[in-house]
């Protein structure tokens, strides 16, 4: 399964929405990422948000600011992209 980061993190680091909604949404992503080695920093958010005990609030605490990190250099990227690339002509003859 695909997902994109940049919206996963958009909606985990969003303050309106409630927190029992992202634990929903963070136990149902981990099952459908299950088999997926492409997503290891989103499997390991997710594993630290769903569970609720003091070590892995503790290890989510430490690695928050590298995850808002990740979503600030994430959004930096497309913002550098064109919406409509110059596309080159080439004189194959």
């Amino acid at each position: 399964m695909n997902i994109s980061e940049l919206q996963f993190y958009k909606f985990m680091f969003n303050k309106s929405i409630d927190k029992s909604y992202k634990v929903r949404a963070s136990k149902r992503i981990n099952l459908l990422l299950a088999n997926s080695m492409d997503s290891i920093h989103i499997k390991s958010f997710l594993h630290l948000y769903s569970k609720d005990n003091i070590f892995t609030e503790g290890l989510l605490t430490i690695m928050i600011p590298y995850y808002k990190f990740k979503h600030y250099l994430l959004s930096i990227k497309d913002k550098n992209m064109d919406e409509n690339p110059k596309v080159k002509n080439f004189d194959w003859i």
